[in-house]
């Protein structure tokens, strides 16, 4: 398949005057990196290497802000309660929070309402707005949304009701009739607040009216979901955006918000070190989900509740949702790219317009930017289920306003907004031809009037054997990363690949080993490095560094950002894969026949976990070690757990065994959950590792997670989750009974699929199961030194 290739651009040489050099107190790779991003006065690199100098600008210079804080005070004064409009992406689950938030704290009284994606779309409509004012709003105040909703305006206007709006997205040629249009694209693109996302709209009109009424300090914790609006939305970190990531980041990792502490705790993520790159793949995947397969609403109770438990069980339900997330979008993007196979003519267009009745509207956004990230070019992907209006997301590339390119066919459309980067729009399914055939036009002038270009931006040469934790810390100090102040891009030379194996829960991505010249080896990740092939012989790798923990200890992680095949010779060939041999022994039922069956193997670890296991030796998943044969005695509780297994043992045969599987019924595991609990807290003074806990009750972490909630609100325990360690009291807690019938559920169901794999392990071959990607892994990964 076609698709454009991007082009180098090497870092040029830079002469750093001594003033740069002072302000970058001595590093000249940090002074160099600074002049290339087009800071070049020792005053800015100070603020830039210091955002905590950066004088932040007044709210009052966005336009209609004061006359929109002035209205909300009124409301106050008057006791006029106040309607919020939100939207379902993070950006607005944000936004909408933090209103609801900050104006209850000032003495507002708030109502609120998100549309939900599957029944209402994107912006403001009649019929929510009409309800929302029946419920009692006498003022209505949208965030992230609204600029264009002439209709909606109009008719609150009708019901003698003011309309503020705050929104971030392209201006319309008429501004709707609102009381107030708090925008930051009226600003001039130069200026320090024209990049702020809804959330940040949202921050600075809460600002303003915290500042009025001498309350500024209480503004500060929720400068969390500023950090996170912004960095989801990925909105340019220019001007009081980096600020504002910049500080809200540093309250995030304070972990004061129950909400994110446990999203974190459930993703078994520090909150200390958390960085902008986590926030975009842990936080906000997870939030977006909800809003993109469910309703959003609850998410304000969520980001707003004070209570760690409650915040646990949302929490899970989020994890839920994001696994169903990632398995529509791997669906949508496989049907895309048959789509794209099946018409290569298709790629001769400097747009892709795909549709299909089937396809969940709520991923469409994600699968574009998969699929702009693979050729290169616009793609707008639409769902057009019989008997209903089309509607899909657009996403970009640099330099290719989407939203303008979209607006040129709006005659054939019902509706559509957004900004250069991405839109969404809606229209007659049987327009949707004559709407591919006139984009493709719009763009074709658009690109002979501008080319976009296609870089891959170094900012310094580095050869794998420099890179160190002292390097890590200099390319840190430019953080945070995002649009407007891209990641430092490295790159090193004459590398080639002599590994690789894929990880990730849908094995998507790659853990390469790469070679240099001199024969050393290094580890590299590959994010979604199963859609492309791997070049061959030697090239340039151009990558980022950072870094991660490893058993304890700081090492650099290095990750493929491009690569530029060069005339290197080859010189190296792929490694063999290791055979894993599967040995099927689950006939046997009796336990001294399969115990001397496994003498007649070398090095044996047995996998076996439950309460009772010390009538012979055996491991479970947390104390586990290399060895030669593994057996598993009964089933692990889910794929993951049998990838991780195999991943720590790195066996040269697996041997399978169908014994004492614990049951999997919610009584019986409660029961047990129950009886370990009292002896951890009686025995260990409440303190065990939570894998060893996991492992003793036979399920998921998850499951264990749930099962302890339920414990802790009938009263009986509290607990809690540091580093993977769990700590338990018997002290009571907060007895909530309409809880029980969630988590009872929630439990229920996780039970159900541990069931349902452990009676697949029971009935499928073993050599289907060392057959599959997973286990394709640990073939490719044993007798390789990755690290």
């Amino acid at each position: 398949m076609k698709k454009i290739e991007r082009q180098w651009i090497d870092p040029p040489r830079v002469d750093i005057p001594p003033g740069m050099l002072e302000a970058a107190e001595g590093d000249t790779f940090l002074a160099a990196a600074l002049l290339r991003r087009g800071i070049q006065t020792p005053a800015d690199a100070r603020s830039f290497l210091n955002p905590a100098a950066y004088t932040p600008t007044p709210p009052s210079e966005l336009p209609d802000l004061e006359l929109a804080a002035s209205r909300i005070l009124t409301a106050i004064q008057k006791g006029q309660p106040v309607g919020i409009w939100g939207d379902f992406d993070v950006d607005g689950q944000t936004a909408t929070s933090l209103l609801v938030s900050s104006l209850k704290r000032l003495g507002a009284q708030t109502l609120f309402h998100i549309p939900v994606r599957a029944t209402e779309s994107h912006g403001v409509n009649v019929q929510g707005l009409h309800q929302l004012l029946q419920d009692g709003a006498q003022l209505i105040l949208t965030c992230d949304t609204g600029v264009t909703a002439h209709e909606a305006v109009s008719f609150a206007r009708e019901q003698g009701v003011d309309i503020i709006i705050t929104d971030h997205h392209s201006l319309p040629s008429e501004l709707p009739p609102a009381y107030a249009v708090v925008n930051p694209q009226r600003l001039p693109a130069s200026h320090p607040l024209f990049s702020l996302c809804g959330v940040g709209c949202a921050y600075k009109l809460a600002e303003e009216l915290h500042s009025r009424m001498g309350r500024l300090p209480e503004l500060e914790p929720d400068l969390d979901l500023v950090a996170l609006g912004t960095i989801a939305d990925l909105a340019d970190l220019k001007g009081d955006n980096r600020f504002l990531v910049w500080k809200g980041l540093q309250e995030i990792r304070r972990a004061r918000r129950p909400a994110l502490a446990a999203i974190l705790e459930i993703a078994n993520t520090r909150p200390e070190t958390l960085t902008e790159e986590e926030v975009s793949f842990i936080l906000s995947p997870r939030l977006n989900a909800l809003g993109r397969l469910g309703d959003a609403n609850p998410i304000v109770a969520f980001f707003l509740t004070p209570d760690i438990q409650k915040a646990r069980v949302f929490a899970t339900q989020l994890e839920g949702l994001n696994a169903r997330r990632k398995l529509l979008c791997d669906q949508v993007f496989r049907g895309a790219q048959n789509q794209i196979k099946n018409n290569p003519a298709w790629l001769n267009h400097p747009v892709l317009v795909l549709n299909h009745a089937e396809w969940p509207a709520g991923v469409n956004g994600i699968v574009a930017s998969r699929l702009v990230e693979q050729y290169h070019r616009p793609a707008i992907l639409l769902s057009s289920p019989p008997g209903e209006l089309a509607r899909g997301s657009a996403r970009s590339v640099e330099g290719i306003n989407i939203t303008e390119a979209i607006a040129s066919t709006s005659r054939l459309l019902t509706g559509f907004g957004g900004h250069p980067m991405a839109a969404g729009l809606g229209l007659d399914p049987e327009l949707i031809p004559e709407f591919r055939r006139e984009l493709i036009q719009t763009i074709r002038t658009m690109i002979e009037k501008a080319p976009p270009k296609f870089q891959t931006i170094i900012d310094a040469d580095i050869p794998l054997p420099s890179l160190s934790l002292d390097l890590i810390q200099s390319i840190n100090r430019l953080s945070p990363f995002g649009p407007g102040n891209p990641p430092v891009v490295l790159a090193a030379h004459g590398v080639a690949v002599k590994g690789f194996h894929t990880i990730g829960r849908g094995h998507e991505h790659l853990k390469i080993v790469l070679e240099d010249e001199n024969g050393a080896n290094y580890s590299v990740l590959k994010w979604n490095g199963t859609d492309s092939p791997l070049p061959e012989g030697r090239f340039d790798l151009a990558f980022t560094a950072r870094a991660a923990a490893f058993r304890g200890q700081s090492e650099v992680q290095i990750t493929w950002v491009d690569e530029r095949v060069l005339d290197y010779p080859a010189r190296l060939e792929k490694p063999e894969k290791h055979k894993v041999l599967p040995i099927d022994l689950r006939a046997i039922q009796n336990t001294n026949e399969a115990l001397r069956q496994l003498e007649s193997y070398e090095d044996v670890l047995i996998w076996r976990e439950g309460e009772d296991t010390q009538d012979f030796p055996g491991a479970g998943r947390h104390n586990l070690s290399p060895c030669t044969t593994l057996a598993f005695w009964h089933s692990p509780p889910g794929s993951q757990e049998l990838v991780r297994i195999l991943e720590i043992t790195t066996p040269e045969r697996v041997v399978f065994l169908d014994m004492d599987i614990p049951p999997d019924a919610p009584h019986i595991f409660l029961a047990r959950l129950s009886g370990l609990v009292k002896h951890v807290i009686s025995a260990r003074k409440g303190k065990i590792a939570l894998p060893e806990l996991a492992g003793a009750t036979g399920q998921r972490e998850a499951t264990l997670k749930l099962g302890l909630e339920w414990l802790a609100i009938k009263g009986w325990i509290q607990f809690s989750i540091v580093d993977n360690q769990l700590v338990i009291t018997s002290s009571p807690g907060t007895t909530e009974p309409s809880r029980l019938p969630e988590i009872e559920h929630a439990l229920a169901v996780l039970l159900k699929e541990t069931a349902a794999f452990r009676e697949y392990y029971r009935r499928t071959d073993p050599a289907r199961l060392l057959i599959s990607p997973a286990i394709e892994t640990i073939r490719q990964k044993l007798g390789e030194d990755l690290r």
